[in-house]
């Protein structure tokens, strides 16, 4: 029995939802018979029509398409109202992500691509990131972060007894001509462009509407946080912070931001850094927002108490509060000054950006 109804409804965290259904139900009367339900509707306001065949005693129940206003496209079984079985959530800007469901949240292994940087597959507990995530960046380059009931761990090579992921999304990966290429698709989402009444600088999104960057930064009483907007440049319009966190000897200070979005860098520790590892600066030197710069880690300091990486990646007034990663992508430090006597030539420091997690 095939019916096609027109459904109105909403959902929670989008306005204005497009459902395109398949349901295949079990109707009582006849426990043997399987029946298919194709439903197509809009959902909006959350009033239902009389027609409600997608439905299984007032519960979303069966086989569903999801298309939202922002062109995202969901798709998978609902059990009992909940999202439970294989999803696949399709993302307007390319992205795909791939894996099970269980009562609503994602529980177990996931594969995660996005539309740039690397295919991460790794699994959830109860709609949180939890274990081993490998990052796939193409031709056999795998690294690995460690998550703990949501929240990042640490980063790094991949265990030595810990057996790879075949997949083979990942090894279709278009690979850039240079890891440069690579580290900047992967992270130029987690760097802002920073204004206020005495200059300008940049930072970092360390958390949920959170940016982290130099105290020097952020002097003026009003602080404006331009958002990552596109490859190119950030958004036109700034959106007001505040300093909830401020170490001044260390020179690091921490904004809240609501509403900044971009992507959460992950954070790698200061004592895990080797000299001669192969780093890449993003900022907005003399106001040029998100600038990349190459060079190496060329030492790790400790001056009066202060932990520093000396780099010779290039670094300019307006790079303050920037980010310095690693070849995996990984926040490593936050750009912070730079030597410019007569003479000196690539010598600038980064403050670790573990201080992001309060070490």
């Amino acid at each position: 029995m095939t019916l096609i109804v027109e459904i109105l409804f909403m959902l929670p965290m989008k306005a204005l939802i497009k459902f395109v259904a398949a349901a295949s139900l079990l109707l009582a009367a006849n426990p043997v018979a399987a029946h298919h339900v194709e439903c197509i509707g809009d959902l909006v306001l959350g009033e239902l029509t009389e027609h409600a065949h997608c439905f299984k005693d007032g519960e979303l129940h069966g086989r569903w398409e999801v298309r939202y206003a922002d062109g995202d496209v969901a798709t998978g079984p609902y059990v009992n109202g909940k999202q439970h079985g294989q999803w696949e959530y399709r993302h307007a800007d390319g992205g795909i992500d791939t894996g099970p469901m269980v009562d609503g949240n994602r529980h177990g292994r996931w594969e995660v691509r996005p539309a740039k940087g690397p295919v991460e597959i790794g699994s959830y507990v109860n709609g949180k990131r939890h274990g081993l995530w490998e990052d796939h960046w193409g031709r056999g380059i795998v690294s690995c972060n460690t998550f703990k009931n949501g929240e990042y761990v640490d980063a790094g090579p991949c265990p030595k007894e810990h057996i790879i992921t075949s997949s083979p999304s990942a090894t279709d990966l278009p690979v850039a001509t240079n890891p440069a290429a690579a580290v900047f698709d992967s992270v130029w989402r987690s760097v802002v462009y920073i204004a206020d009444d005495d200059g300008q600088g940049s930072g970092v999104i360390v958390g949920r509407d959170t940016v982290a960057t130099n105290c020097h930064v952020v002097t003026a009483n009003k602080i404006g946080v331009f958002p990552p907007a596109t490859r190119e440049a950030t958004a036109d319009k700034s959106i007001r912070a505040r300093i909830i966190r401020r170490d001044k000897k260390r020179d690091f200070c921490v904004l809240r931001v609501g509403g900044v979005g971009g992507r959460i860098a992950k954070i790698r520790k200061f004592s895990t850094l080797k000299i001669g590892e192969a780093v890449y600066a993003i900022g907005a030197p003399e106001g040029q927002e998100l600038t990349l710069s190459d060079g190496l880690i060329s030492q790790l300091r400790n001056r009066d108490g202060r932990r520093l990486i000396q780099t010779n990646a290039a670094i300019s007034h307006g790079s303050s509060g920037g980010g310095l990663f690693d070849a995996n992508g990984n926040l490593i430090g936050i750009t912070t000054a730079v030597i410019t006597e007569d003479f000196a030539a690539n010598i600038g420091f980064a403050i670790p950006a573990e201080l992001a997690l309060g070490k």
